[in-house]
């Protein structure tokens, strides 16, 4: 289930629960700019596809495996990044979707022990709930963060003069992305 939410007229998410590959996913189209709904259905298609292409078949794969991660990771940071290539290629060639974007959180579950690999690309967060605690397993890629990151020690006034609703990473922003994986 999504929800529009109190500020907007329009619904921009997608989700995709992919149980034979124990795969879930939520992508937010960006609001205020064209197409994000397009953006986050193209986002989850294009990764589910990517997982029933490399399950079963042969294929080479459209960008770099990096043998010192798992399988499951390298599988897991490809199939967005295909998304993102896909998002950026159609805003290229179609004056309609030209700027569109979309962030995306997804976890793939790898074994029976709770195992997982959680890959996130924007402001859509993931978070753990374990008995009464919730926990925030995703760190936002917005300019607020950026700057944390950058010089810790900002002080309130001067976290307060950023605006808070800037991200600095989303899919279809650029012909490539960098995908955020933890395992937990």
């Amino acid at each position: 289930l999504t929800d529009v939410g109190c500020e907007r007229e329009h619904n921009e998410d997608a989700f995709g629960l992919m149980p034979q590959y124990n795969l879930f996913i939520v992508a937010d189209g960006m609001g205020g700019h064209r197409a994000g709904d397009v953006a986050s259905q193209m986002a989850v298609k294009a990764i589910e596809e990517f997982f029933t292409a490399t399950e079963k078949e042969d294929i080479t794969w459209p960008f770099h495996f990096d043998p010192n991660l798992p399988f499951a990771v390298n599988r897991l940071i490809t199939a967005v990044q295909v998304a993102n290539n896909r998002i950026y290629q159609a805003s290229l060639h179609n004056d309609e979707h030209q700027g569109m974007g979309t962030t995306v959180v997804g976890i793939h579950s790898v074994d029976d022990h709770g195992s997982g690999h959680i890959a996130h690309v924007g402001d859509s967060r993931c978070y753990r709930i374990r008995g009464n605690e919730i926990e925030l397993m995703t760190m936002d890629h917005s300019l607020v963060n950026d700057y944390l990151r950058a010089a810790p020690d900002l002080t309130e006034e001067q976290l307060a003069e950023l605006p808070r609703n800037v991200i600095t990473r989303a899919l279809g922003m650029q012909d490539s992305v960098l995908v955020d994986v933890q395992t937990v």
